[in-house]
């Protein structure tokens, strides 16, 4: 695996290079394309949600592209030459960091000696650890749990909680400034505005926390411990953070017991996520499945209907309220 890294890592350098060093014959789709200004600032992302801030805040003056295709998992998504290359046109590369993004090492290697300014939105930002989720039914002596320690020692959806967020959409604002000064005024104005839509969020969650008649939910991977942390709930997770791992069928009859002696009647599923085990739950317990976004990319559909992070943020807020016996 080593072996096959430095390989990879070899040849977007050769491409890069001779990308750099060409006659520009071959144009960039992202930054050349049709719409955009040759002044606005191009960045390219990873996790739809900074994606959706950093077109907030930069409005006009900013040309956002997300490198993962719509319905992908960034868990497991490797881009390919012509996606490092792009990014190295690019202004900004702006990634959640905390080992969400199994390529960003490659991408930071390769980028070293480029005029793009990296941006990891985590850095710096106070984070759960794995550790300190509770996720019953799971064996974290099984060959699973080494998998997610691959993954990361801390939990990398940070944008899931509002007020975390927050904090992600000043680091972006922050880049935004330094690439374009001279527009400082309108990106503090553009974060203020989505600051404020942010805590009602928060307050939104707040009330729907204070009133559940049940405080644990049954979700299809274990991508929520900010809820759990900031307003008190506990997920029930069926895979780990690494959605890639499935449960063991040990682990998933402890889920179904733990699960039918609490009474829970929902399983929430989410949009980029396919779990067979998800469907022998839902079929043990006679439970009805309800859709939670996890706000790491956006399908097709969604695109096409131009959700965005807000309205889909209150679909998930329905769901939970439903799942928590809230109303």
């Amino acid at each position: 695996m080593k072996r096959k890294g430095q390989l990879f890592l070899f040849m977007i350098s050769v491409m890069v290079i001779l990308t750099a060093c060409g006659n520009g014959s071959e144009a960039n789709p992202e930054k050349n394309g049709e719409g955009q200004n040759e002044n606005q600032v191009t960045v390219f992302t990873t996790v739809y949600a900074w994606e959706e801030f950093a077109k907030l805040i930069g409005g006009e003056h900013v040309h956002v592209e997300n490198v993962i295709p719509a319905g992908s998992d960034a868990h497991t998504f490797e881009p390919s030459a012509r996606t490092m290359i792009d990014i190295a046109e690019g202004d900004i590369f702006l990634y959640n960091g905390s080992g969400m993004e199994g390529f960003a090492d490659a991408v930071k290697d390769s980028l070293s000696d480029e005029d793009v300014k990296l941006v990891n939105v985590t850095e710096g930002m106070e984070l759960t650890s794995l550790e300190a989720g509770h996720h019953e039914g799971h064996d974290h002596d099984s060959q699973g749990n080494e998998s997610e320690h691959h993954h990361g020692d801390v939990d990398p959806h940070v944008w899931l909680d509002p007020l975390r967020a927050v904090t992600g959409a000043e680091k972006i604002k922050n880049a935004l400034v330094d690439i374009r000064p001279e527009k400082e005024e309108i990106f503090e104005e553009n974060f203020s505005e989505l600051e404020s839509r942010l805590q009602a969020l928060h307050e939104q969650f707040e009330d729907i926390a204070a009133s559940a008649k049940m405080n644990q939910f049954l979700v299809s991977h274990a991508g929520y411990g900010y809820w759990e942390q900031r307003y008190d709930l506990q997920q029930m997770s069926i895979a780990g953070v690494s959605t890639a791992v499935e449960p063991s069928q040990k682990e998933l009859q402890a889920l179904i017991k733990t699960a039918k002696e609490r009474g829970m009647e929902h399983v929430l599923i989410e949009q980029n996520i396919s779990s067979k085990s998800a469907d022998v739950i839902i079929e043990e317990l006679g439970a009805e499945s309800l859709r939670l976004h996890n706000l790491e990319s956006r399908t097709e559909e969604e695109v096409q209907a131009e959700e965005d992070y807000f309205s889909l943020m209150e679909q998930n807020l329905e769901s939970l309220s439903i799942a928590l016996k809230a109303k």
